[in-house]
């Protein structure tokens, strides 16, 4: 067997890895098991978390005073009895123990005694406990993000029309027949304001934009009914298909956050998204540049609905009160007969800086899928790849 993808599997495997820890730990509040001296050591026996240390008796003796005797109320009346007192029993927390609410440490012993890494300990990272504290934004702070995402198309498709005997056109493939470029780095810019202490307002932009040349003479030739019209460029010197694919996406969303905690918060939210997508295709006369022979251009809004959630975890700390968290986001988009859904996975380390502001960088891979299927109209989208980004709070 061949993995054809050994990038996208490796990454997956860390993030379900990850993953697997955080139910067990989700409602730790960084708070240890106190016991009272008053509780029984043999109750507390079976208690992982606490230690019961039993002191030696005391061997000095103590007289016992007590008041208001029925001679003389203010005078102390001191009894003859002696005994030994028994200390309480004396309980500290015990040890951490490596596991899903403290991991363990990253395994770079054997790389130090090489020389090829030197100890984390030396970069000021450490394993999570009960005093780290996952950065977030407070309220009525801002939030600005830049992304880049180095997309990689994948078999997406579109149809549009007929052909020449009333049957449905040719479905295109955007990368083989039209020769999109296969991977490409897209840019995103996020903003949002917190106006409560767990809600917030969310704006998003990214535009795609591909442009593609086919002809016989630089050995892509195509022959396609796209959008009741052949776009033939088979014979060298007989024509050029130019083909254009601009989308604009447009997403507010209202968040929500419905768990915070010190190590990990989770939210859902919802909004609207508007799709600007315009596809065209343009024959000309060979050789290029020459007057258009003819063109069509299928321009749609699409206006959308989007319900997500969203996960944020605390798996490590950094020198200087920074912290590194896995950040985990997935949302649908549906209406008008669209559906699709847009999945993210992304480590994200964050430096917090002075007056309550701090900075943020992520690195992960992200995922887009957008369908739309007729019999005379289809528009299939799917995308995936390496995403990073940088941001800050403010």
């Amino acid at each position: 067997m061949v993995i054809r993808k050994p990038l996208k599997v490796l990454v997956c495997l860390a993030i379900a890895a990850v993953l697997a820890s955080i139910p067990s730990a989700w409602a730790f509040d960084g708070t240890l098991i106190a016991a009272s001296p008053g509780v029984e050591a043999d109750a507390l026996s079976a208690e992982p978390g606490v230690v019961t240390v039993q002191p030696a008796r005391l061997r000095a003796q103590y007289p016992q005073h007590s008041y208001g005797s029925a001679r003389n109320p203010s005078s102390p009346v001191v009894s003859n009895r002696s005994y030994y007192p028994v200390a309480g029993p004396a309980y500290y927390p015990a040890a951490p123990s490596w596991g899903p609410m403290y991991p363990s440490p990253m395994p770079t012993a054997g790389l130090s005694s090489l020389g090829i890494l030197p100890p984390l300990a030396s970069f000021g990272i450490r394993p999570i406990s009960c005093n780290s504290a996952l950065l977030r934004p407070g309220c009525k702070q801002f939030i600005v993000t830049a992304k880049i995402w180095h997309a990689k198309l994948n078999g997406s498709t579109t149809l549009w029309g007929g052909n020449l005997i009333g049957g449905a056109g040719t479905e295109l493939d955007l990368r083989d027949d039209l020769d999109f470029q296969r991977y490409k780095c897209i840019p995103e810019y996020e903003a949002s304001y917190h106006m409560r202490p767990n809600w917030a307002c969310r704006y998003s932009f990214m535009r795609l934009e591909y442009k593609a040349t086919r002809s016989a003479e630089n050995g892509h030739p195509l022959n396609a009914f796209w959008g009741n019209a052949n776009f033939f460029a088979l014979v060298p010197g007989g024509g050029v298909v130019e083909s254009q694919w601009d989308r604009i996406i447009n997403r507010w969303e209202l968040v929500y956050d419905w768990f915070q905690a010190r190590h990990a918060i989770s939210s859902v939210f919802a909004g609207y998204a508007l799709y600007d997508d315009r596809k065209v295709l343009l024959e000309r006369a060979a050789p290029s540049p020459a007057p258009a022979l003819y063109a069509r251009t299928r321009s749609v809004n699409m206006h959308l609905a989007q319900v997500g959630v969203s996960i944020e975890r605390i798996i490590r700390d950094v020198g200087g009160c920074g912290t590194v968290s896995l950040n985990c986001k997935w949302s649908l988009q549906f209406l008008e007969g669209w559906f699709g859904w847009d999945g993210q996975a992304v480590a994200r380390a964050s430096v917090p800086m002075n007056c309550g502001r701090f900075g943020f960088m992520e690195v992960g891979w992200r995922w887009i899928v957008l369908n739309y299927d007729r019999p005379t109209d289809k528009d299939k989208t799917s995308m995936d790849g390496l995403t990073a980004s940088a941001g800050l709070v403010f």
